[in-house]
């Protein structure tokens, strides 16, 4: 996705060796998902303090091509960029970019991975991708995967 968005727009990509986020507040959130101990949930800051288990990152936002910390493999990485915004036209395949960041944390997980699941704030992205994967492929209930 990378080369591709490069291809297009070079300037729109992953904005150097790191993307600043200093003024978005707290980046440290880092936690694990409430039914699936293989799979972390956190703020891009997590990035700089990956628990040593953690072998694959799934980024929702921008990442600097330094930010994702070279122990983990570029076939490890996956990028399913969702805009942070209520109003649709910002995610106009909403529902296909939310199923697939779901199923590669799944695809990711099956492979044996402990995974890094990353926006900018993890206050709404990573909650959101976070449940639907817990009720897409460990069978949650959908209150409980969103309680």
């Amino acid at each position: 996705m990378r080369l591709a968005l490069q291809a297009v727009a070079p300037d729109h990509g992953t904005g150097g060796e790191r993307v600043d986020y200093t003024g978005y507040g707290d980046l440290s959130t880092l936690v694990q998902h409430p039914h699936d101990p293989g799979v972390w949930l956190g703020a891009v800051g997590a990035l700089d303090t990956l628990p040593d288990d953690v072998d694959a990152v799934v980024s929702l936002c921008r990442v600097g091509a330094a930010q994702v910390p070279a122990v983990i493999e570029e076939s490890n990485r996956v990028e399913e960029w969702l805009i942070d915004n209520d109003d649709a036209a910002h995610n106009p395949n909403l529902d296909d970019v939310l199923l697939d960041a779901a199923d590669a944390i799944a695809a990711l997980r099956a492979e044996g991975r402990t995974v890094l699941l990353h926006c900018v704030q993890a206050q709404s992205r990573t909650p959101s991708v976070a449940a639907l994967y817990a009720a897409r492929h460990l069978r949650v209930p959908i209150a409980e995967a969103t309680a």
